[in-house]
């Protein structure tokens, strides 16, 4: 959804960049809840091995977002003259 967000705010129409802008934040604000409890519910695996492959998957995932993020204020900053 982020992405598809991202990807609105460099190729749609400009009146709405700051919608699109707007659901890509609140993507990756549905993200960050989302890792909360993933890594709270980590805490009760016995898997040690396990449990280090989930919370390097979901920092791979966080630090995609990060990139998505950054893209789009960018583009804010580029299309929308945002500063």
């Amino acid at each position: 959804m982020q992405k598809l967000a991202a990807e609105l705010t460099e190729t749609g129409n400009l009146n709405a960049i700051s919608d699109a802008a707007s659901a890509a934040t609140l993507a990756r604000a549905a993200l960050t809840c989302a890792a909360y409890n993933v890594r709270i519910n980590l805490n009760n695996l016995s898997g040690v091995e396990e449990t280090q492959t989930l919370i390097a998957q979901l920092t791979e995932i966080e630090s995609q977002s990060d990139q998505i993020d950054s893209s789009v204020k960018q583009t804010l900053g580029e299309r929308g003259g945002l500063k």
